[in-house]
C-alpha cells in the first residue's frame, strides 16, 4: 500500500512521514494495525477529488516511527522503497 497509495514526507525541519490514503477504511485500518503506530483521519474531499467520496489516510509522522518501519518495508518496494531507504539514511 505504502508502494501504490503512499506518499513519502522527505526529512524537514517538521520531520518526516508517509501517508497513504485510500477510500476503503479496511484498508486503512489494517495498515494501521499492521504497522502498529500512526494515525487514522478522514477527509471529506471537494466535489472534483477522489469521486465525491470520503478518503481515509493514515499517517505515520514521526521519525521515529519512519525510521523503524522502513526497513521492514523497503526490502519489499520498488522505487519509492528507494526514495524511503535515502530518507532514513
Amino acid at each position: 500500500m505504502i508502494e501504490a497509495e503512499g506518499t513519502l514526507l522527505p526529512r524537514s525541519t517538521h520531520g518526516m512521514g508517509i501517508s497513504v490514503g485510500n477510500t476503503d477504511v479496511e484498508i486503512i485500518s489494517t495498515l494501521l494495525r499492521f504497522v502498529g503506530d500512526g494515525r487514522v483521519k478522514l477527509h471529506t474531499p471537494t466535489p472534483q477529488a477522489w469521486g465525491k467520496k470520503l478518503v481515509w489516510f493514515w499517517e505515520l509522522t514521526h521519525v521515529a516511527g519512519v525510521t523503524a518501519l522502513a526497513p521492514q518495508v523497503v526490502p519489499w518496494m520498488t522505487v519509492k522503497g528507494e526514495k524511503l531507504r535515502a530518507m532514513t539514511a
